[in-house]
């Protein structure tokens, strides 16, 4: 309490000097009914995307968070003890220089070998790095920030280094040049092409490039990269270090693993197979964009968070609600059971938001066609932990294969509004995400609703279709029997007709379809999925854990194998009950346990 008093008065202070200041709240003009209650969003409400500068002080044992903020963008800053339970600061970087009145964009604060930490930022020109440090040292919570006279450092119009944008934090050398700083930041070095470009210094201020840190030909502009060493990684590990982009070109966060060369300055991927790009690299299947990791030294991790965008319609301000966007919880990163994968998951400190005495456990059997099954609690922040198993799966699977086991949430007593997540087992090759059938195309299909498994059924009622693809914007394509060949597509969802399936496919999927009734706010109802990797785990049984917060919802299968986050946004106050419900056969929800959660 002494800590927010402390706080309270210095940005009461700041208000005084009239200096713009986060943490005053806004007017009765912001729509509150989906604002999240664990998920930070910044106050005065406003537009927030991209986490930023984020880092572990061991001096003040606090943990900071920038991120883009308003329009033009600016950084908002806020501090925590815990990574939960958040208190706003002024405004970190405004757009008060000639070289980013148009915007500050995204970039990563570095602690420096004396321990001061070291922003360095891109502009919205993408042409500009620039550098700033706390304006007072001996300010605990780092409230003010003064960019150097230096700037802009790297000057792509002065020095010849390549546009790009969004540095990243930066690393040292153990054995090459270890008194050199590194770091990097994306670009684009051609058509198609992506890279990241890496610069070494050895004071921050001055620049040199390195060449190419990794790089692609057919995946476009590559921003907000990331790169770090994994934290104590497992007896097992096959890789040292991980590499993670968003791409502009679809909307989506992509990592992968391998080992770096201090002599060449190069990262190298475990295998082509899981490069940048490739769909089962994605960091998350759902509405999550311009993740940006840290190290906290206090517990040897290394912690992520990511944008999660709306998904109604908002403008640069966050109108008509008066804001938009949220972070996602804060996920420890670290490596699967075959010690290649990442994986992403809860830090362990959001189960002490666990409300004990609402928890409640449950084991049922589920036929389809049976009644939906009540579960509790009921509310509109939960976190629900369960296992999934699939029933009675034959010898001989056929080619149309395809049973789900879903959670119901958000849900309405007379399920007019509810979301789902679940599980789907399906005939490998006739539910594909990801992938587009480019065989002939002899009929086009309206879909009525942003759900794939509408086409899959057309194409099963029609004896003439061989294959089809779901695209994104509604469309369903039915193919003939010409082909097949396919391609990665990250908006479609394919299937190719067969008697027998050679291969059965764990996909977890996320339902918002049936979650609103409303129908002028621009609501993105659909349907979304992604594959589950099945090596080392049993291949009829999935684990499962989702937090609902109002308009959030995190679903992560086998501690983050696989990961959606989702938006949602219910209209109706009795939109607080949750269910169990099959499709296509029968499920065991094995273990289920719930509990209300609250931030206090």
């Amino acid at each position: 309490m002494a800590l927010q008093r402390t706080v309270a008065l210095l940005v009461g202070v700041l208000m005084l000097l009239d200096w713009k200041v986060l943490g005053v709240k806004n007017g009765e003009d912001v729509d509150r009914t989906h604002l999240p209650d664990l998920h930070y969003v910044p106050e005065p409400y406003n537009w927030m995307n991209d986490p930023n500068g984020l880092y572990y002080d061991p001096r003040t044992e606090l943990y900071h968070l920038m991120f883009q903020y308003e329009t033009p963008r600016t950084w908002g800053h806020a501090y925590s003890k815990d990574l939960l339970h958040w208190t706003d600061l002024p405004i970190a970087l405004d757009t008060d220089e000639p070289y980013d009145e148009g915007g500050v964009y995204s970039g990563s604060t570095t602690l420096l070998d004396d321990g001061t930490p070291a922003i360095l930022y891109s502009v919205w020109t993408n042409d500009k790095t620039c550098l700033a440090f706390p304006s007072n040292l001996a300010d605990p919570y780092a409230s003010n920030w003064s960019k150097v006279p230096e700037n802009p450092v790297i000057d792509s119009t002065r020095d010849g280094a390549p546009d790009g944008r969004d540095p990243t934090t930066a690393w040292r050398h153990t054995v090459v040049d270890p008194e050199l700083y590194y770091m990097c930041y994306g670009m684009s070095p051609g058509p198609n092409q992506g890279a990241a470009v890496t610069f070494s210094s050895p004071d921050f201020y001055t620049w040199t490039e390195q060449g190419y840190l990794h790089e692609s030909n057919w995946t476009g502009f590559w921003e907000c990269p990331d790169f770090f060493q994994i934290p104590s990684p497992p007896a097992n590990a096959m890789v040292s270090h991980i590499f993670k982009v968003s791409l502009e070109s679809d909307f989506r966060d992509y990592w992968t693993t391998g080992t770096y060369d201090e002599a060449t300055v190069r990262f190298t991927p475990y295998s082509t197979m899981t490069d940048i790009g490739t769909p089962n690299q994605l960091i998350d299947y759902g509405t999550y964009y311009a993740s940006k990791t840290f190290y906290d030294s206090s517990k040897d991790r290394q912690v992520l968070f990511g944008w999660i965008r709306e998904e109604r319609t908002v403008d640069d301000h966050g109108k008509p609600y008066g804001w938009a966007g949220a972070q996602s919880l804060p996920r420890e990163i670290s490596l699967g059971a075959n010690g290649i994968r990442m994986l992403s998951y809860p830090i362990p400190e959001v189960a002490s938001l666990r409300v004990e005495d609402s928890q409640q456990f449950l084991t049922w059997h589920v036929n389809e066609g049976d009644n939906l099954i009540s579960v509790g609690p009921t509310g509109t922040t939960l976190d629900m932990e369960l296992s999934v198993r699939v029933l009675d799966i034959p010898a001989s699977i056929p080619g149309n294969y395809s049973v789900s086991c879903e959670v119901m949430v958000l849900a309405t007593e007379d399920t007019a509004e509810w979301t789902s997540y679940g599980v789907m087992w399906a005939a490998g090759n006739w539910y594909m995400p990801n992938t587009e059938i480019l065989a002939d195309t002899y009929s086009v299909q309206p879909t009525s609703n942003d759900d794939p498994r509408e086409c899959q059924g057309f194409c099963q009622e029609d004896a003439n279709c061989f294959a089809y693809t779901y695209y994104q914007n509604g469309t369903c394509q039915l193919k003939g029997k010409t082909g097949p060949v396919s391609s990665q597509c990250t908006t479609c969802v394919s299937g190719i007709k067969s008697d027998e399936a050679t291969t059965l496919s764990r996909l977890l999927y996320t339902n918002t379809i049936h979650s609103s009734l409303s129908t002028i706010d621009g609501h993105k109802k659909r349907y979304r999925a992604g594959e589950i990797p099945t090596a080392g785990y049993t291949q009829d049984q999935v684990f499962l854990r989702a937090v609902v917060d109002k308009s959030v919802l995190e679903v992560f299968a086998e501690k983050g194998e696989a990961v959606i986050s989702r938006r949602t946004y219910p209209t109706r106050s009795d939109a607080t009950n949750n269910y169990f419900s099959t499709i296509g056969g029968s499920c065991l929800f094995l273990d289920y346990v719930g509990w209300n959660l609250v931030l206090e």
